[in-house]
């Protein structure tokens, strides 16, 4: 289930302490500061998506046997359902 945000005002802080800014360049772009919590769930999302890619990289060129090969197909579907389930939450995506 998705959840919704506060409206966020430029130079104002949302109760988490993430907030908007304007950019100091010529065009003023505007970009998200995050807080702590924000901004260390994102960096635990990315890496969650750097292990997926890595499990899957071992899951199609190793050799491994039965029983280490089922544990890492149960990580590796683990660690994909938690990213699924953070960005249906969040609708954030890692690149």
């Amino acid at each position: 289930m998705p959840m919704t945000s506060p409206q966020l005002k430029i130079g104002s802080p949302s109760p988490c302490g993430c907030r908007v800014t304007r950019e100091d360049d010529d065009n003023g772009a505007v970009r998200i500061v995050y807080c702590r919590t924000h901004g260390a769930a994102f960096d635990v999302l990315a890496a969650l998506q750097t292990s997926a890619k890595l499990l899957e990289r071992v899951l199609s060129t190793a050799t491994l046997p039965a029983t280490e090969q089922n544990g890492v197909e149960t990580t590796r579907a683990a660690v994909v359902k938690t990213i699924h389930e953070a960005v249906d939450s969040y609708g954030y995506q890692v690149a």
